[in-house]
């Protein structure tokens, strides 16, 4: 377990779990490192060939673990495993799995975008739910702007975990998405298409609600910050990451739309630079000089 920093009574909770348990034990970070910083802090002090993450806030179904590890002892090769979720927002009362957000949000836009559908593999997802966890399909889905792993219900083999680093640490958000993406070049991921986990959803995009009532001012979320962590990622895919045409022209179209995007969170914020930005390089006619510039 490790304690990113909290204020509460986490550690005397954990020390008492322990004393217990010897098989408990608490990884205390050196200040706050955020999300990445606290799940490498937990990596540093891993064993086992095998690591499965659980956020504060989430939940595990009691089969969830030894689910993966019959999963795991059939797929020696696999070096990412994870599985359907339960998606809850206690703000909203919703509740739904992933692979139906997917059906129901996802699948209707991928389908009817000309752009996204030269390049997400639906009949091949629709067919079958475990094809989510090709290469293909991971890159492909995450191009259509929807990454299925979730890091609660996610299980990962240390060793090409340590060996790509862990976690990018100077990113606050979206360093989970670009692990899994370095995994999928490392070697087999497995799609378990049962709900064998809870992610809490209730205001994680925007920084509200109970969950970050504690959380200092400078490590919440907000709508800009979100967007322009998104954008980042469509930069890193663009640069790291061997693409098609088709996922080239697509992810071209998603760069200019994230901008939009910033821009207009940007403008709610009174953020006037970052929208003046943002408000240029959305322009079509722009893209042509910041491309000259590498932005």
């Amino acid at each position: 377990m490790v304690d990113d920093g909290s204020n509460d009574a986490t550690q005397k909770v954990v020390a008492a779990l322990a004393a217990a348990d010897p098989r408990i034990r608490l990884a205390d970070n050196t200040g706050r490192r955020g999300p990445a910083g606290a799940r490498n802090a937990g990596l540093a002090q891993c064993r086992p060939p095998w690591v499965a993450f659980l956020d504060s806030d989430d939940r595990w179904q009691p089969e969830k673990l030894s689910r993966f590890m019959a999963t795991a002892a059939v797929n020696p090769e696999a070096v990412l495993i994870g599985s359907d979720y339960w998606m809850v927002d206690r703000d909203t009362g919703r509740r739904e799995t992933m692979l139906a957000f997917i059906a129901r949000e996802m699948m209707p836009w991928w389908e009817n975008d000309p752009l996204i559908a030269a390049v997400v593999p639906c009949a091949a997802i629709k067919a079958n739910p475990e094809y989510l966890g090709t290469r293909e399909a991971m890159l492909a889905t995450q191009l259509g702007e929807f990454l299925w792993v979730h890091t609660s219900s996610a299980m990962v083999r240390l060793d090409p975990v340590k060996k790509l680093g862990g976690f990018d640490e100077s990113l606050a958000q979206t360093e989970d998405i670009r692990l899994w993406l370095q995994l999928s070049e490392q070697g087999p991921v497995v799609f378990i298409p049962e709900a064998l986990a809870t992610y809490d959803i209730t205001g994680r995009d925007v920084g509200t609600g109970e969950r970050y009532a504690t959380h200092d001012r400078d490590r919440k979320p907000t709508l800009y910050s979100t967007r322009l962590h998104h954008l980042e990622l469509t930069k890193w895919l663009r640069d790291h990451v061997r693409l098609t045409a088709e996922q080239h022209r697509l992810l071209r179209r998603q760069t200019i739309e994230g901008h939009r995007r910033c821009a207009n969170a940007a403008r709610g914020t009174m953020l006037f630079g970052p929208f003046l930005f943002h408000r240029l390089a959305g322009s079509h006619r722009f893209r042509a000089i910041l491309a000259v510039l590498g932005v």
